[in-house]
């Protein structure tokens, strides 16, 4: 039962449904999740350790979850339409269900701090269970040259003269000065398949750095740590982040912005 609900909301297993609208103005935003309360159709079961981030850009939607007590993350991205507080988010790619795109519906109410959504899960059987989240607006606005949402096409380590490419699918995106990153690959030494996720804040200190403050991820060396990233635009729909090791070693990471 813990691994439905867990999953259930990692993955926003909500009920399917389809739209032609193309309406987003009002969702857009970064938003902490400050509660999730499950309902079986008799009790309401209360969820404390999991954190959760969301950000809709004006057109895709991402989020990341960790639950410090399992050390269990999970994210998922794509695009999302918003009409008659419904919110159908068209998710391209999750960290559980990486091979199945679909549509999933939150029923969506705005709150003086930012919005709930609702939705419902199946369990074993024929059970159902409505899962209501309430979620903070956070964030500063300001904008960025890497506002919106990312996908990796290639990444590299450069040491000396060598250079290792490394095979991972990644999503990142920026809005309203925070980030989520979600990685999903294949373990080189357990052959199992991964993810990993990622969020915090970041500031753009010189036209081409960012410092990046890692708030929640599913890397515990990483928590509450701060990083100086390079980058470089290469027009408007591609960058190059480029991270320097302490023992010098370039990580070196190509993106480009995802579009409807």
């Amino acid at each position: 039962m813990k691994q439905i609900i867990f999953f259930g909301m990692i993955v926003s297993l909500y009920g399917c449904t389809s739209s032609d609208k193309k309406d987003t103005a009002g969702m857009q935003g970064v938003y902490d999740m400050q509660s999730v309360v499950v309902n079986d159709g008799t009790k309401d079961t209360s969820y404390a350790n999991l954190n959760q981030l969301k950000i809709y850009t004006d057109d895709f939607m991402m989020y990341g979850t960790f639950n410090p007590k399992t050390s269990s993350a999970g994210f998922g991205i794509g695009s999302y339409t918003f009409n008659n507080g419904k919110v159908v988010e068209h998710v391209i790619f999750s960290a559980t269900d990486s091979d199945k795109v679909a549509d999933f519906t939150l029923d969506i109410t705005k709150t003086p701090k930012g919005y709930t959504q609702i939705f419902d899960i199946k369990g074993t059987g024929e059970k159902k269970y409505k899962v209501t989240e309430e979620y903070s607006a956070i964030g500063k606005q300001v904008t960025s040259p890497l506002d919106g949402a990312w996908q990796l096409s290639k990444s590299f380590k450069v040491k000396g003269k060598d250079t290792t490419t490394s095979k991972l699918t990644q999503f990142k995106t920026y809005y309203h000065n925070h980030f989520i990153w979600g990685q999903y690959y294949t373990d080189t030494v357990t052959h199992k398949t991964m993810h990993t996720v990622g969020y915090g804040t970041f500031e753009t200190t010189t036209n081409n750095k960012l410092k990046e403050t890692i708030q929640n991820s599913s890397f515990a060396w990483m928590m509450g740590k701060s990083f100086e990233v390079n980058f470089e635009m290469n027009g408007k729909d591609e960058f190059t982040q480029t991270i320097i090791d302490t023992a010098g070693v370039k990580n070196m990471e190509i993106f480009r912005r995802l579009k409807k």
